[in-house]
Order: structure tokens, then C-alpha cells, then sequence
């Protein structure tokens, strides 16, 4: 709680303490600023009244205004000042910062496997699923053929079963059929690859529609590389309503 506590006295003298009552804050600790405050000299009636102390209460609780007095405690008699006036924090001038802390580390990779299910912190994550979808459409072509199974010029073959026998430009060509991806395209460019890789992909990605792609996800790009500085990107963008 932080308050402004406005008295009035005729004579500056140190102020030796605040009295209010307590415990204020989780911590205990409750922070008091004093500025005395001299009375507008171009209003005619208050130039000549005495300057005000105004004091700040920071992490005290929120307790009515005649709780509040500014004391003396070493003269020989005790000095003690009522507050003239109470403001509470919202109604003063100063400016409040507000800090909102995300973890986005557990955003991104996800607490699923932490978190109970009924806890609002829990985030599924998306590195996890996005890693697994890709690592499942990348192994159907690992170390294998690829045939744009489109082209005009290729001509399938009878072949003794576990070959793949094809004729392409004149040739004829046998390979062992678990060795083969034939590909839905005319032809084998890193332009096409790209983008037959991301309907995989998504495809792949979107197999749960437990989970809302479309809400966490706004656009995709993906880049096949045939050699280093050499390959293609495709992208794709949905519209953000």
C-alpha cells in the first residue's frame, strides 16, 4: 500500500518517526519519505499559512486516516501531529509501472510433462511437435532416391519385386524399391522439394486438432539447401483476424 499523509505544522523540526499499525508487508518492512512542501506564494490564501510535510507510506496497510501521526519522540515532551488529510496512491500524480514476466522458454519448448493439467502456467509448447513432424517427413526421404514420379519422360518398368525399374531419356535404370521415393512432381528441384516437404510437414504437424496450429502459428518458411548457398525457400502466411 503506498499512501500520502498531509499535516500541517507551524515550525519545521526533525521528525523522529511514523507510528502506524502493523505488520505492513510480507517482507515487514515499511518505507516512509518526508518532503516538506512551502505553501504557494500567489495564492492569497494559503502564502501565509506554514510549509506542510508530506509523507509517503510505502508497504504500509490500508488503515483509516486518524491512524496516521508524525511524532517527536526525544524532545522532552513528546510531540505528536495528526495527518490533515489522507490520499491513497490512486489518487496521487505518480507514475506506476506495470511488469508482465513470461517465461518464454516454457512457451516455446513447453511444461506439459511438469505442469498438472489444470494449472493455468501449463503450455503444451511447440519446438517439441514442430522437431517431431519434421524429423518424421525428413526420414521418408533419408538416403533415398528421389524420382519426380510426374515427368513425362519417365516410364515405369516390370520389375522382380524389391526393384523399382524405370526408363528415363533412353535409359533404363533398376534400384532396390526401398531405396526409391517416387514424388508426386515433374521434376526434382530444390524449389519443389521445399515445398512438397512443408505440406508433409503440416500435414504431419496438423494430425491433432486437439491442438490449434492455426491460432499459434502465423507463418512457416522452409529451406532446402542443395549445396552450401545454393537452394530454395518456401513460405506460406495465414491472415491474422
Amino acid at each position: 500500500m503506498r499512501t500520502k499523509l498531509i499535516t500541517l505544522v507551524a515550525t519545521l523540526f526533525a521528525i523522529g518517526g511514523i507510528y502506524a499499525a502493523k505488520p505492513a508487508r510480507a517482507d515487514g518492512q515499511i518505507e516512509v519519505f518526508l518532503t516538506v512542501k512551502a505553501p504557494d506564494p500567489k495564492d492569497e490564501k494559503t502564502k501565509d499559512l506554514a510549509p506542510t510535510i508530506e509523507a509517503t507510506v510505502v508497504g504500509g496497510p490500508t488503515v483509516p486516516q486518524e491512524k496516521f501521526t508524525l511524532t517527536e519522540p526525544s524532545s522532552k515532551t513528546p510531540i505528536a501531529i495528526k495527518a490533515s488529510a489522507l490520499r491513497p496512491y490512486t489518487a496521487g500524480t505518480e507514475t506506476i509501472a506495470v511488469a508482465f514476466v513470461m517465461n518464454g522458454q516454457e512457451v516455446w519448448i513447453g511444461n506439459d510433462e511438469i505442469e498438472p493439467e489444470d494449472s493455468p502456467a501449463r503450455h503444451l509448447g511447440i519446438l517439441k511437435n514442430l522437431k517431431q513432424a519434421l524429423q518424421t517427413v525428413c526420414a521418408a526421404w533419408d538416403e533415398k532416391m528421389l524420382i519426380a514420379g510426374d515427368n513425362p519422360w519417365l516410364e515405369r518398368l516390370p520389375a522382380e519385386a524389391g526393384e523399382y525399374a524405370f526408363r528415363l531419356c533412353g535409359k533404363r535404370y533398376v534400384l532396390p524399391a526401398d531405396e526409391v521415393a517416387v514424388l508426386e512432381m515433374d521434376n526434382i528441384t530444390a524449389e519443389n522439394l521445399a515445398q512438397a516437404l512443408f505440406e508433409r510437414f503440416w500435414a504431419e504437424l496438423t494430425r491433432d486438432p486437439a491442438i490449434p496450429w492455426r491460432e499459434r502459428i502465423v507463418a512457416v518458411s522452409l529451406r532446402i539447401d542443395e549445396s552450401p548457398g545454393q537452394g530454395a525457400t518456401y513460405t506460406t502466411r495465414w491472415r491474422c483476424d
